[in-house]
């Protein structure tokens, strides 16, 4: 049986449209901070893979801030509402400079497996590997706020 195809029209806007409005870089810089201290709650109380799911957005949202820093604009385009921490440094204009440190390009690799697919995972992470992770997205961190300096 064939259906007809619904479009939802709701006051003169296209709701099967993706809705990628662009983000200030001031809202994503507090979003770090954050999903920083979130994490490191959820750390505190045990609570792994929730501290480890929060702990990637510190980062996905540092490197939208170079992106902004990088293209000169004020607000983040929503060509770049993407979740891939790899692609997100490669647009950044920073890839170069962390590959060029082995140090930086190990921490890279220690968070750059993040995804936002780990909300459907429950409590799949070791203590170890958060502790790890924490760890690593603390330093990454630090190396993309003194950047922007």
């Amino acid at each position: 049986m064939n259906r007809p195809v619904v479009r939802l029209i709701l006051k003169g806007k296209d709701m099967n449209k993706p809705r990628w409005q662009q983000e200030p870089k001031r809202v994503l810089a507090e979003a770090a901070n954050v999903r920083l201290q979130d994490a490191k709650a959820l750390l505190k109380v045990k609570r792994y893979g929730g501290a480890v799911y929060l702990g990637g957005y510190v980062i996905e949202c540092l490197l939208k801030v170079a992106i902004c820093d990088y293209i000169r604009v004020g607000e983040l385009p929503g060509k770049y509402a993407v979740h891939d921490l790899e692609h997100l440094l490669w647009v950044s204009g920073l890839q170069e400079k962390l590959t060029d440190s082995p140090k930086l390009a190990n921490l890279f690799d220690r968070v750059a497996w993040w995804s936002i697919n780990l909300r459907y995972r429950g409590a799949v992470v070791s203590a170890a590997d958060a502790h790890e992770f924490m760890e690593a997205v603390k330093e990454m961190r630090e190396w993309l706020l003194n950047k922007r300096k």
